[in-house]
């Protein structure tokens, strides 16, 4: 019976503890996908305002996108000017993943003496 308490314990602990590696784990990838997500929309921020400084628009709305209970953020628009393919093309020119290794490189430059 004592054996049988000790391994019951021990199992216990165990699930005890995987339940707390898998909430933490859960909280971290929570967290960088948060961030991943905060980096695209900025990333999709800076080119909108950047073309809309390039072409003198005031204001730039996405329509795509639905509010909470389900009803569209813009309820009409007439024939608007659409930018996505040239947002896509901004955001194209430069992909995430160099932007990532530029600080890197200004780095590695600034040691060399370049």
């Amino acid at each position: 019976m004592r054996e049988y308490e000790i391994k019951r314990q021990e199992a216990q602990t165990l699930q005890q503890e995987f339940e707390g590696f898998r909430e933490s784990e859960d909280k971290r990838i929570n967290k960088e996908m948060v961030a991943a997500m905060r980096d695209s929309l900025n990333r999709i921020t800076e080119a909108s305002q950047q073309l809309a400084k390039e072409r003198n628009i005031d204001a730039l709305l996405d329509t795509s996108g639905d509010t909470n209970t389900g009803v569209p953020f813009v309820l009409y628009s007439g024939d608007a000017l659409d930018l996505t393919d040239d947002v896509i093309a901004l955001l194209d020119e430069k992909p995430l993943d160099e932007e990532a290794s530029e600080p890197e490189t200004e780095t590695a430059e600034a040691e060399s003496g370049e």
